[in-house]
């Protein structure tokens, strides 16, 4: 009896340890699978996170604005987030490293909280694309160019008096340009070039007669003008002066408002409004003549035919004309630089005489055009992944 009574138990315990092995692989086996179906899809996520990253970096560039060209100075950053649906979001964060560079850096996340599924990081360097416009000197004429009275021009790279985030001044350019030193005349109070100040102060150089970068940029500046004044004949222009809201914004509706370059100790809203001015001529009306007759601007100017700057006339930024110039009168100053291709003009082109006053500026130009420039990836090693 006590055999049989020994082995009463052995069933049950034989049960249970089959039933404890079982459960075992089975929960071996539910773990396996489960390893390899997170193992599979982490392997999707991964890459979905980064095609996310990109995303982010690609959709910042195609919603880019303008006026981030201004308002963000070195060091400051925006951040923009995208979802792309099913759980996947960007997260960017733009920083201006200098005026016409910045870095992008996108993060992408598959989930649908912070313990997400995958994330991947990637770097983006951006530089502003600014036209190829070439300024040799304060003033350059691609062919004949006479220079009297109290007119003076000086190749000193300078910065105008209150504006910030300006680069050193580079090298001293050209007090003028043209594509011959033969082609300068100086006379009167300018006699012996006296009136220039540069290194040299006459600069020879074929290229300056070689429109094709001006006017390859040419095109798209048009096409972002502010404020645009069709002339079919001669006319005159006046009264351009910064104009202002009750409030004190800057009413940018007027075509009289030329920005306000003046930088008072108590800004205006009109200093940061930087027109691009076109003076448009009719089909084949290169020869019409704009007088401008006093008043103040910033920003591109854009002339088809000719400019005649009569007077009391304070510009800064670069301009541009496609005819011939001629100063006059006293009190014109422009900061920046001119350019005159003479593409109507055989023989007397420039005259450039009475109390006018052009200075080169390297920052005034490529600050200026970097306002109007739109964004472009820069070139060698500009994508990096930041895991």
């Amino acid at each position: 009896m006590s055999d049989q009574a020994d082995r009463n138990g052995m069933a049950l315990a034989t049960a249970l340890i089959a039933i404890v092995l079982i459960g075992a692989l089975i929960a071996g086996t539910f773990f396996v699978t489960t390893q390899e179906y997170r193992v599979a899809r982490n392997a999707l996520s991964a890459p979905r996170a980064l095609s996310a990253a990109e995303y982010g970096q690609n959709m910042l560039l195609n919603d880019w604005q303008n006026s981030w060209n201004q308002s963000m100075k070195t060091g400051d950053t925006i951040k923009r987030i995208y979802n792309a649906g099913s759980g996947t979001t960007d997260t960017v964060v733009m920083t201006r490293l200098r005026f016409n560079m910045f870095w992008v850096v996108s993060t992408g996340r598959i989930g649908y909280d912070q313990n997400s599924d995958a994330r991947r990081r990637t770097g983006l360097l951006i530089r502003l694309d600014t036209p190829e416009m070439p300024f040799p000197g304060a003033f350059s004429g691609a062919k004949s160019s006479t220079l009297a009275g109290n007119f003076a021009a000086s190749g000193n790279d300078s910065i105008p008096a209150g504006w910030t985030d300006c680069p050193p001044v580079g090298p001293q350019k050209a007090a003028v340009a043209s594509a011959s030193t033969a082609n300068v005349t100086t006379t009167g109070g300018c006699s012996g070039q006296a009136c220039l100040t540069g290194n040299p102060k006459v600069l020879g150089d074929p290229s300056v007669a070689d429109s094709t970068k001006v006017l390859d940029g040419w095109a798209d500046l048009v096409s972002q003008a502010n404020i645009v004044i069709t002339q079919a004949t001669a006319g005159s222009l006046s009264g351009m002066a910064p104009a202002y809201y009750g409030d004190g914004s800057c009413n940018m509706s007027l075509s009289t408002n030329w920005g306000d370059p003046g930088r008072a100790a108590t800004p205006g809203k009109c200093e940061d409004y930087f027109p691009i001015i076109y003076l448009k001529g009719t089909t084949g009306a290169l020869g019409v003549t704009t007088t401008v007759n006093g008043g103040v601007g910033q920003g591109i100017l854009l002339v088809d035919g000719n400019l005649w700057l009569s007077g009391n006339f304070n510009w800064t930024g670069p301009i541009i004309v496609r005819g011939n110039v001629t100063t006059s009168g006293n009190g014109n100053k422009s900061v920046g630089g001119i350019q005159a291709l003479n593409q109507n003009c055989a023989s007397a082109c420039n005259s450039l005489s009475g109390t006018s006053n052009v200075t080169y500026s390297s920052c005034t130009i490529s600050k200026i055009f970097a306002l109007k420039a739109k964004p472009s990836v820069a070139k060698h090693h500009s994508w990096a992944d930041m895991y």
